[in-house]
């Protein structure tokens, strides 16, 4: 309950092949349809691709670790509780007092 494994760490790679053949049919295929007027002609900027391509994994990631943390503060919170009420219960029976007598007793006959 409190001391669950961890899990493994994957590795997600993804293999990515560069076929030089199919690069210049979709640069034709793309040239043709902006002559046609299907597709607008735009221009590349270096880097645009790549403008918050980082962050959705780390959002991500963040939001799994809070959701983590956050379970293990509910358990933690539930065990403080538990282990208050057990200590209330025992402290307000005459179990825990009978103890103590007996503790005093063996003390008192030393």
């Amino acid at each position: 309950m409190f001391g669950g494994k961890h899990k493994k760490s994957e590795f997600r790679y993804i293999p990515r092949y560069y076929d030089e053949n199919k690069e210049q049919l979709r640069k034709r295929v793309r040239a043709i349809q902006e002559e046609m007027g299907e597709v607008e002609k735009k221009e590349h900027k270096p880097g645009s691709h790549l403008k918050g391509a980082f962050t959705v994994n780390r959002e991500k990631k963040k939001s799994e670790e809070q959701i983590r943390l956050k379970r293990t503060n509910i358990k933690l919170i539930i065990a403080i509780f538990i282990l208050a009420y057990l200590g209330w219960y025992l402290y307000n029976t005459d179990y825990f007092q009978d103890i103590l007598e007996n503790f005093n007793s063996y003390n008192d006959g030393r």
